[in-house]
């Protein structure tokens, strides 16, 4: 006889969203995934040892252009809640974001570098803000879509997986693919704008594609008129209390990522000794393994839950992340693959477990105040996203400056110290510290899995003005 788990998981399963539409959504983040992973993990070293800007000023420029997109994402979020067009509220947006960050990305690497330093600097910060409005202006209405999409925890969480799955391909493209086409062009400057020229075609095809598949998706209407200011609904957001937990856990686990990305070509290069022909081994198998591990990662989140689904994902990706600390030149292929597959594990469920989570307290917020205000949350969401990976790369930076990294235009790995060398090992402890201290601020978040902790309440829909009071669980 079936039991009411049983009945209740049958009837969510019947209620899905059809696969088309489910993978429309998804290979949206391809594209910016793709764009993502091949600024972190190659356009730090790119300017420092082929435009030939200082490690420190790169960084900076890097973390700048990131700040300025935290300061525009709650814009961004409000502009597309209040948005009403033929497309919906968030579509349009998908194009204007694929268009910006794309000619950015394509710039970035392939600009002219002028003899001057000052040039150099105010050209490449000027491509960076192009590139990181672009990146903010597809994402925070591309992550509003999934709260509009769906109705039930595990919906959520299995149409997300989608967004992981395509994630993890782009990661893996640009990890893998990028990194050979420079090695197949002799590493230089050519090889760098070969491998953007073809994997901006590529973000291009897939952001246009997500603005195409995603037609039907539903969508809510905004209300007339807005009386709440910016300022007022960013407050009224942190009185959320799990999506302010879940911010505080994506701000200290991205830190972590991002400086784990941003020290990896250094780790790889400089301080092993490996090529890029072998790091790009190493960054497929993660892509991959983020990729195909995510049906056991959904079946682990339905028996254990979310936070369960977290915690476990941190223990591989942490012990992949250490393991570089013994790693040697001379290590056979099977070690990095092997080292791929705990930190691509373990990322992918870390990542499905935090994007699944943000759709929950955005649900939850509406149960609490019965305002639809997706973008908002979005926008706060991916401006904790910014903050976090600027202040990462910008540390990375300062430190290889510090430690006396000596960059140049062209492979400058030949001529660092050995104290260079160890300081870029030791900065592995510096994403173990981050994604550590994550797991503790995520003990914090209350909202089960499959509960709703409120119904919705009344509102006027002429001034968002709540009409009765939330009713406790």
């Amino acid at each position: 006889m079936p039991t009411a788990e049983s009945r209740a998981y049958a009837a969510e399963k019947s209620d899905q969203l059809p696969l088309k539409l489910q993978l429309g959504w998804g290979i949206g983040s391809l594209a910016m995934t793709l764009m993502h992973s091949a600024n972190n993990v190659l356009l730090l070293r790119f300017l420092t040892d082929y435009v030939g800007i200082a490690a420190a000023t790169a960084g900076g420029l890097i973390a700048a252009s990131k700040l300025f997109d935290a300061v525009i994402d709650p814009m961004i979020g409000i502009t597309s809640d209040r948005t009403k067009s033929r497309w919906g509220r968030r579509r349009p947006y998908l194009i204007l974001g694929t268009i910006l960050a794309v000619s950015s990305f394509w710039f970035l690497f392939s600009m002219p570098i002028p003899a001057d330093m000052n040039t150099r600097i105010m050209m490449v910060g000027a491509a960076l803000l192009v590139n990181a409005a672009g990146y903010g202006i597809f994402m925070i209405p591309y992550l509003a879509m999934p709260a509009e999409m769906t109705t039930t925890p595990m919906q959520r969480t299995t149409l997300i997986s989608k967004r992981v799955i395509f994630a993890a391909a782009g990661s893996a493209t640009a990890a893998f693919a990028g990194p050979r086409v420079i090695a197949a062009l002799g590493g230089g400057l050519e090889g760098h704008q070969v491998m953007a020229m073809v994997a901006g075609t590529l973000i291009l095809s897939a952001g246009f594609a997500c603005f195409f598949f995603t037609k039907s998706a539903a969508a809510t209407t905004p209300p007339e008129k807005h009386s709440y200011t910016l300022g007022q609904q960013v407050k009224l957001a942190f009185g959320n209390h799990p999506f302010v937990v879940l911010v505080c856990t994506k701000l200290t686990n991205l830190m972590a990522v991002a400086m784990y990305q941003a020290i990896t070509p250094f780790v790889f290069v400089t301080a092993i000794g490996h090529t890029y022909k072998e790091m790009s081994y190493y960054l497929l198998t993660h892509g991959l393994m983020t990729l195909f591990v995510q049906p056991l990662w959904i079946r682990f989140s339905r028996r254990f839950g979310k936070k369960r689904m977290f915690w476990t994902g941190t223990i591989f990706y942490v012990a992949g992340i250490i393991s570089w600390l013994f790693a040697g030149p001379n290590d056979p292929w099977w070690l990095l693959a092997a080292r791929g597959l705990l930190t691509g594990g373990g990322g992918g469920g870390m990542l499905l477990a935090g994007q699944s989570m943000l759709p929950d307290t955005i649900e939850h917020d509406f149960n609490r105040t019965g305002l639809r205000r997706e973008g908002v949350f979005a926008g706060v969401y991916t401006t904790v996203e910014k903050m976090a990976s600027a202040f990462a790369v910008s540390m990375a930076g300062v430190i290889l400056g510090l430690v006396g990294y000596v960059h140049g235009q062209g492979n400058a790995s030949s001529q660092q110290s050995q104290e260079v060398i160890d300081a870029i090992r030791y900065c592995l402890f510096i994403p173990v510290f981050f994604q550590v201290a994550s797991c503790f601020v995520l003990a914090l978040y209350k909202l089960d899995d499959g509960r709703r902790a409120t119904v919705p309440v009344a509102v006027d829909e002429q001034d968002e003005t709540q009409v009765t009071a939330p009713q406790k669980p």
